[in-house]
């Protein structure tokens, strides 16, 4: 059975190969989409997993859509693929994973493979390092292909501020690994995280969660239900259902008044109230109301919502700047932000315009100056203008 790279939580599992849309391969605000079955470890970030909405059909009588559907009813001619792929991942670090003939290598900004690699699977480069598998256990790589840590993972997570997390066997707890791949937190947290702000959030034996620094010190005892990652100084936490922030002394900043809350972004956050979405500073001030049927993070100042089953994107006052007309979109990256309309994936400006306009059948966000994007059956890059790598 072939098998492809699929990363749940920062952590590789193992996983039929799935011929998936580029918005369920990275849907908005970047939350992992679950193959069916079990995958371990669980995410830790707050609020519910959304669900996918189907999009209503909209005609070309449709308030707004004219320009919409003069795209739709005029055929746009992909460019001339140069470089072919069977599967391509986002630039990390200089290089992208890609599969071709059955073999998976890393390729460099001009498209020239740098590295082929004979295992199984493998993941991005982070810190230097790429997680790969053989057979079913895990281990890491340097840019020079050279194994730094041999496969003897059950799981394990990418490196992040020097550290990743690691479980030796299925059902025995997870520790944490150096570069060297020596234990520096020894095993026994029932799941962790990856580190952010100099602390990773880690699972107890009494299933609560709690945040540790790199020397294996209680930073914030094990004492919520759930917790998410660190970022601009806050963590969302979940006491008695309900989801708040805690800074790094471990003090409640925001109480625990949501239905859902996810990590800070360009210093605001998104939070859910029932079935609405909406944004809090940091003082936990509501500064954009709880009216849209989802939103994601900032970036770039602006952020994708869905408003009326359409998706548009707003500025941090909660102004829409690029009205709703998208059957789907993704956040803004390197000036330009991913989106669907009908069947096909272009790239609009901040303008709402179109730089690369609908004509994909699969499409990955900008990464240091690429993208990736499906003709066909096959994968290839482009640039900021639409010209293949």
């Amino acid at each position: 059975m072939l098998v492809t790279p699929l990363i749940v939580s920062g952590f590789l599992v193992n996983s039929a190969l799935v011929k998936l849309p580029a918005f369920a391969q990275r849907p908005p605000g970047g939350i992992a989409v679950q193959p069916p079955g079990p995958i371990l470890p669980p995410p830790t970030i707050g609020g519910n997993r959304p669900t996918p909405v189907p999009i209503a059909p909209q005609g070309p009588d449709a308030p707004g859509r004219s320009a919409i559907a003069s795209r739709r009813q005029r055929r746009i001619v992909p460019p001339r693929i140069n470089q072919a792929f069977a599967t391509a991942n986002d630039f990390s670090e200089g290089l992208a994973l890609v599969k071709r003939d059955q073999t998976y290598a890393y390729i460099n900004r001009q498209g020239q493979v740098v590295l082929s690699i004979p295992f199984d699977r493998a993941g991005p480069f982070v810190e230097g390092l790429a997680l790969v598998q053989q057979d079913d256990r895990f281990g890491y790589i340097d840019r020079q292909g050279r194994v730094v840590i041999a496969p003897q993972f059950h799981r394990a997570g990418h490196f992040s501020e020097g550290l990743a997390a690691v479980q030796r066997d299925r059902g025995e707890p997870f520790g944490y690994i150096n570069r060297q791949g020596q234990f520096v937190i020894a095993p026994q947290f029932i799941w962790a995280d990856h580190f952010a702000e100099g602390v990773g959030a880690v699972k107890d034996d009494r299933d609560r969660y709690g945040f540790q620094d790199a020397a294996g010190n209680w930073v914030i005892s094990p004492q919520f239900q759930a917790v998410g990652h660190f970022s601009d100084g806050l963590a969302t936490i979940q006491v008695d259902r309900q989801w708040g922030y805690l800074n790094r002394r471990g003090d409640i900043a925001i109480a625990p008044q949501f239905d859902g809350a996810f990590p800070f972004a360009d210093g605001l956050a998104r939070v859910r109230q029932g079935d609405r979405w909406g944004y809090i500073d940091r003082t936990g001030q509501v500064v954009i109301p709880f009216q849209f049927a989802f939103a994601t993070d900032f970036a770039e100042g602006l952020a994708l919502v869905q408003i009326d089953r359409q998706w548009g994107y707003i500025d941090r006052t909660g102004k829409v700047i690029i009205r709703p007309q998208f059957d789907w979109g993704d956040s803004f990256a390197d000036g330009k932000a991913l989106v669907k309309v009908g069947r096909k994936y272009g790239y609009i400006g901040r303008s709402g315009n179109w730089l690369i306009p609908p004509q994909f059948d699969g499409a990955g966000p900008f990464s240091e100056g690429w993208a990736r994007v499906q003709v066909g059956d096959v994968w290839t890059y482009i640039d900021g203008t639409g010209k293949p790598i």
